[in-house]
């Protein structure tokens, strides 16, 4: 059976106190724009959970989605409780990251229509990938595909007249 998000929740609470760090508060926040849900920890001790560059944060990540693939069969990945649908943040620093990438993203979609052609962003991993893909697919003059491989995988932005046409 799927575990649910008050599972996780419980599961990073455990695991931040395991760690020695406080929590001040921990809430999960539901996105409908791009159906991803984050569980947001407030703690005085953000500096040490998120590490260098979000290194910790990332694993904090890793090991809470392991917990939610656990016991997850084929018919759980097709649901909400996927574990790629949930993500851990830390007094907002994946937040904070996530609208630096939207700017991004915005400032290359502008440019890739100006100039009527293809924009390579750097590389980036598979989360920060989706959220570009989610931002920019409303966009009736943009494809985004995902080129490269390994860590060197990044978004192309492509100039289209109309992608309804395609």
């Amino acid at each position: 059976m799927a575990k649910t998000q008050e599972d996780a929740k419980k599961f990073v609470e455990d695991l931040v106190k395991t760690l020695g760090a406080q929590i001040t508060d921990i809430v999960i926040n539901n996105d409908p724009d791009t159906g991803l849900s984050t569980i947001n920890v407030t703690s005085p001790d953000g500096r040490i959970l998120i590490g260098r560059d979000g290194e910790s944060l990332s694993a904090l990540n890793t090991l809470l989605h392991r917990y939610l693939e656990a016991d997850m069969n084929d018919k759980d990945s097709k649901t909400e409780h996927h574990p790629a649908l949930l993500s851990l943040d830390i007094n907002n620093f994946q937040k904070s990251k996530i609208e630096g990438l939207k700017t991004k993203a915005h400032m290359m979609a502008e440019r890739a229509k100006f100039f009527k052609s293809s924009i390579d962003l750097e590389p980036m991993n598979g989360y920060e990938r989706r959220i570009i893909h989610t931002f920019l697919e409303k966009d009736k003059n943009l494809i985004t595909d995902s080129s490269g491989l390994g860590r060197d995988r990044h978004i192309v932005i492509k100039f289209v007249e109309n992608k309804d046409e395609i």
